[in-house]
């Protein structure tokens, strides 16, 4: 029997150590999922009117963005700074680039979506649902498998008066792939005033502000959204995540940042009141924002999401 006792007290040692192993384990693995700034806020660019619509290309390695009472789309590369791309009747807002490096944007007073497909030519991607013209569109994202959310804020402001009744505002509308009709996916899940929108890199989650909140939705396979829940208990304009599923939002003083639990874990000052955020270069750890007449940029030790 001492022999036994002997022999059980090693191995419950044993158990313990692996134990506290796998909970460090645990902790170290939890540690690395909160983001934090590697340098200083750095101003990249000045002189605009109101900066918004950041978005990376990486085939160009450049950061494409809008100025909006100006009316210019502008690309800045670190190469060599700052190069308008587009300057227009209307203005363009939130922008994306798609899986053939084209850039997809909003058009505020035009209250559509555009695709350049090169310089002087443009498509129109979308422009009503069914035969209800589109309001304001604001910001979107596009989905792995090329299908496009974007935001339709109630607000009419730019709209001739006589053109604002039976406009479709207050919701987030989808593209499908391959030309299919566009669809009101906002109005199974009561969105009233939705503003940033992004989506998770594998497809499968849908982000956006609306009256105050930041909300996540499920997409269900045939691109509707269900099962909306908080994501930040506060709004936001322009919305990113980035590797770990951590929600990037804009605010008064800066960025603030909160996890999949929606508790705020991380708050950047910048210098002007951002308006928008995306992850880019390189290695994709770079975070861009832009800010009222500024554009910014800050290293960060995550990447964003899908990078």
């Amino acid at each position: 029997m001492p022999i036994m006792k002997f022999l059980i007290i090693p191995t419950l040692f044993s158990v313990l150590s692996v134990g506290l192993q796998a909970q460090e384990n645990r902790e170290v693995k939890k540690h690395n999922k909160l983001p934090k700034p590697l340098s200083k806020v750095q101003k990249l660019a000045e002189g605009f009117r109101f900066t918004e619509g950041p978005a990376w290309s990486r085939k160009k390695e450049a950061l494409y963005f809008s100025d909006i009472p100006n009316k210019t789309l502008h690309r800045w590369k670190a190469t060599k700074g700052v190069t308008k791309i587009r300057i227009g009747k209307q203005a363009s807002n939130g922008i994306y680039i798609d899986a053939q490096d084209r850039i997809v944007f909003c058009e505020v007073g035009g209250c559509r979506i555009l695709r350049i497909e090169k310089p002087g030519k443009e498509t129109v991607l979308a422009d009503r649902v069914k035969e209800q013209l589109l309001g304001h569109t604001n910001d979107l994202w596009i989905a792995p498998d090329g299908g496009i959310y974007f935001s339709v804020p109630n607000k009419a402001k730019k709209i001739p008066r006589l053109k604002k009744e039976g406009r479709l505002m207050g919701t987030v509308v989808y593209i499908p792939p391959k030309g299919k009709a566009t669809q009101d996916v906002g109005k199974n899940i009561q969105i009233r005033g939705p503003n940033g929108v992004v989506g998770s890199s594998d497809g499968k989650r849908l982000y956006f502000t609306d009256r105050g909140r930041c909300w996540m939705a499920k997409i269900k396979a045939n691109a509707e959204l269900e099962n909306k829940k908080i994501a930040a208990p506060k709004g936001s304009d322009g919305l990113a995540l980035d590797e770990h599923g951590n929600l990037y939002t804009t605010s008064k003083e800066g960025i603030e940042v909160f996890n999949q639990s929606a508790s705020r874990i991380l708050m950047i000052p910048v210098p002007e009141t951002p308006s928008n955020v995306c992850f880019g270069g390189k290695n994709g750890r770079t975070l861009f924002i832009t800010a009222r007449t500024g554009l910014y940029q800050v290293e960060m030790n995550v990447k964003g999401d899908g990078f």
